[in-house]
């Protein structure tokens, strides 16, 4: 190669790097602007793999949808066994972590659950479902619901889990769907 090949091959480098260090340094060196709310086990019942109540409120994990229980007045089915394993995992995640915290996203879903973002011990709880392979990321379907740091952190952890044993459950309840249209 001659010396002006490498000062090109120099100026195309020099001028790259600032642009890998914003596409693919800054998102991660800061974490999702929102306020976590210290909560006790205790303040919160699961209601199935990626729903609790918390507050007297149902709320629904942001990034993730787990197995379906059943639920005769929407769908005819359940996605069974893993909907139970995978209430099982989150009741044992809550029970385990030694801080437990949550976030009040600032949209709901298309029933009107809020949607919050629930860490056990710092991580979003959806990371560890999805690594017990018991749940799919959402975030390309529905959004990053106001958790942009985390829903990179979900859809990571599903590219390197894979897909789980059971139906994408959305895909399942469209199929299942009593009242066909509704999700």
């Amino acid at each position: 190669m001659t010396k002006s090949k490498f000062a090109s091959w120099g100026t195309l480098l020099a001028a790259a790097l600032p642009f890998a260090a914003v596409v693919f340094v800054l998102p991660f060196m800061f974490t999702d602007s929102v306020n976590r709310v210290e909560v006790g086990a205790a303040d919160l019942t699961v209601v199935d793999g990626d729903t609790l109540e918390w507050g007297g409120e149902r709320c629904k994990l942001a990034g993730i949808d787990a197995p379906e229980v059943a639920r005769p007045e929407r769908w005819d089915g359940d996605q069974e066994p893993w909907a139970t394993r995978a209430t099982e995992l989150l009741r044992a995640e809550i029970a385990k972590a030694d801080t437990i915290e949550i976030a009040e996203g600032p949209n709901r879903d298309e029933s009107g659950v809020k949607l919050i973002q629930l860490y056990v011990d710092g991580v979003p709880v959806g990371v560890r479902m999805i690594e017990g392979g018991l749940a799919y990321a959402n975030v390309d379907r529905v959004g990053d619901s106001g958790f942009p740091d985390d829903s990179r952190a979900i859809r990571q952890a599903f590219l390197i889990a894979g897909h789980p044993e059971f139906q994408d459950p959305h895909t399942w309840r469209q199929a299942h769907a009593i009242e066909p249209g509704k999700d």
